[in-house]
């Protein structure tokens, strides 16, 4: 541990697995204080490797009042709040518009938008009331590209950055840094989890390949981009959007 968040307090969401899991760890062994979030109850795995400076919370961020609940419980521990990361996030259709059901559109919705629309909503005046910090929001180059395949995922995203925008304009006079980070391709275990090791392999080499690196990013690597995103090293970048995904957005541009 290098002390990089050494006294600071955070909010993760989606911090069962994935990159929210990843943030969650990396913020605490640089010194924080993290309260992580999750629906699936996976956070208790993810708060057991934080060497006890991780607090599980069971949070559904499409609803407000456990929303608010999880920004209270980190004040209430803490007597502060620095930082939220806003990980949470859903994609449940791959198809056409036309085959989209509107109950799958309106919970892509409610999760990926509407939940940081709530993590802004409760934790921005908390971070004001501590004197300051950042709100890191998760989108993804699906919000800048469109492959035309996931149009309720894309829109969500969309809507992220717009919100992100929004909300710097907002909050960064009252010492609130917002910014979004935009994933590309992010290689995870649940990658092919239907299609078997070949079917893996298959989707990973045809992800990778369209990346000017020519591979895929960890869950860790987008961890270490958040966590300087959240630090001070980055106390003068408010409303960015920063795609990190090996320069794909720039190929499809």
């Amino acid at each position: 541990m290098t002390g990089r968040m050494e006294g600071k307090v955070a909010v993760v969401t989606g911090a069962g697995e994935g990159q929210g899991r990843a943030t969650a760890l990396l913020l605490a062994r640089e010194g924080a204080h993290v309260v992580a979030g999750d629906i699936s109850g996976k956070q208790e795995d993810t708060a057991a490797q934080g060497d006890g400076r991780i607090v599980p919370v069971q949070c559904d961020v499409s609803e407000a009042d456990q929303v608010e609940a999880m920004i209270g419980e980190a004040v209430s521990r803490h007597r502060r709040l620095d930082i939220l990361c806003n990980v949470a996030g859903i994609a449940l259709h791959n198809g056409l518009v036309e085959e989209e059901s509107p109950d799958t559109w309106d919970r892509v919705q409610d999760v990926n938008l509407k939940g940081i629309f709530l993590g802004i909503k409760y934790g921005a005046p908390a971070i004001v009331a501590s004197g300051g910090g950042s709100i890191l929001n998760w989108g993804s180059i699906g919000g800048i590209i469109y492959s035309g395949m996931s149009p309720a995922y894309s829109a969500s995203k969309a809507g992220v950055i717009s919100l992100t925008r929004n909300a710097a304009v907002q909050y960064s006079p009252k010492g609130v840094r917002v910014n979004c980070i935009c994933p590309g391709f992010v290689i995870t275990p649940m990658i092919g989890k239907t299609t078997g090791p070949e079917g893996r392999e298959r989707m990973i080499a045809t992800m990778s390949a369209k990346s000017l690196l020519g591979r895929g990013t960890t869950a860790e690597e987008i961890a270490e981009v958040a966590l300087w995103l959240s630090s001070e090293a980055a106390a003068f970048l408010t409303g960015v959007v920063l795609p990190v995904d090996g320069g794909w957005s720039i190929r499809s541009a």
